[in-house]
């Protein structure tokens, strides 16, 4: 088994680089802050019309979504980027 300071040997069609420079390493953590949707009327059955494309534009992706409908298990969002 090859520790991380021995030399990588890279066979065939596929290499493990990954292992040594993950994808999904985390750089930093930032400030949290809270995401859970507030309702705006309790035990609503009303219909409703959705006005998606009307989402303000934000910078952040994860700023910019808007919770347009949620429950105990599923939130459905919305978000609008001002730049892509």
């Amino acid at each position: 088994m090859n520790s991380c300071s021995e030399p990588l040997v890279l066979t065939g069609m596929s290499s493990l680089m990954y292992h040594l420079h993950r994808p999904t390493m985390v750089k930093e953590v930032g400030k949290s802050f809270d995401v859970s949707p507030k309702a705006m009327v309790s035990h609503n059955i009303k219909s409703r019309l959705l006005k998606g494309f009307e989402v303000k534009p934000m910078n952040d992706f994860l700023e910019s979504r808007t919770v347009m409908l949620f429950n105990s298990d599923v939130h459905v969002s919305l978000l609008h980027l001002k730049n892509l």
